[in-house]
């Protein structure tokens, strides 16, 4: 922080300019985040005007996608809404996501209603909110699924 005074004049009166001028560069703000993965969990440090996709691509760096898996599922502890679904325009402040604050990340296989027939029928069932497949099914071989 610096000030400059500027004094003017010889008169019987003085006037004096005080100007303040912050020379300090502004800091991102970040804050340290946690993911809970299948793998664990793990600390990522997150600028609140980050966007959402951007801890995405952080997240899955750190745990990288499956070979099964075609998607990802990011939501705030004991959430229901999916941040993936609106992480272009959503900054990570706007999602709710704070100091602190943990939260689950999954990654899934997006199937069609014939292929999830047939995995019904192989004994795997979808979990309530998302299609978990189970690590197993890597090594299944069920005709449409394996080439995908």
């Amino acid at each position: 922080l610096s000030f400059t005074f500027s004094f003017s004049g010889a008169a019987p009166w003085c006037c004096c300019l005080v100007v303040f001028r912050n020379r300090s560069k502004a800091k991102p703000v970040t804050m340290k985040v946690t993911i809970q993965s299948r793998s664990g969990a793990f600390d990522l440090e997150v600028g609140k005007e980050e966007l959402v996709r951007d801890l995405v691509k952080k997240a899955r760096e750190k745990h990288p996608r499956p070979s099964w898996a075609n998607g990802v599922q990011l939501k705030l502890e004991d959430k229901t809404e999916d941040l993936v679904e609106t992480s272009e325009r959503r900054t990570v402040q706007e999602a709710g996501i704070f100091q602190g604050a943990t939260l689950r990340m999954a990654y899934y296989k997006q199937v069609s209603p014939q292929q999830g027939q047939e995995l019904r029928m192989s004994g795997i069932y979808p979990g309530k909110t998302t299609f978990l497949m189970p690590k197993e099914v890597e090594t299944l071989a069920i005709s449409g699924i394996a080439g995908m």
